[in-house]
């Protein structure tokens, strides 16, 4: 036996149902979840960026690509 079709939502409620859908989607929606494996993710993260001369290099380097692009590394 199918199961019966559910009552058409209201404007309002569509919107209020799509509003609370999209304060559930992203990286600060999975922060305010798990709090506590967020902080020991970015303290793990910034030992080992910290820690490896070549990691800190290569991730410098990306950085520098995604927030600064047509810049170029400048002569020491």
């Amino acid at each position: 036996m199918a199961d019966p079709r559910p009552e058409p939502l209201s404007p309002e409620q569509a919107k209020a149902r799509l509003r609370e859908a999209a304060d559930n989607v992203g990286v600060g929606a999975w922060v305010r979840r798990h709090p506590y494996d967020a902080v020991m993710i970015a303290v793990i993260a910034g030992l080992l960026l910290g820690g490896v001369p070549a990691l800190r290099e290569a991730s410098g380097q990306v950085l520098r690509r995604l927030l600064l692009p047509g810049v170029s590394r400048r002569a020491p």
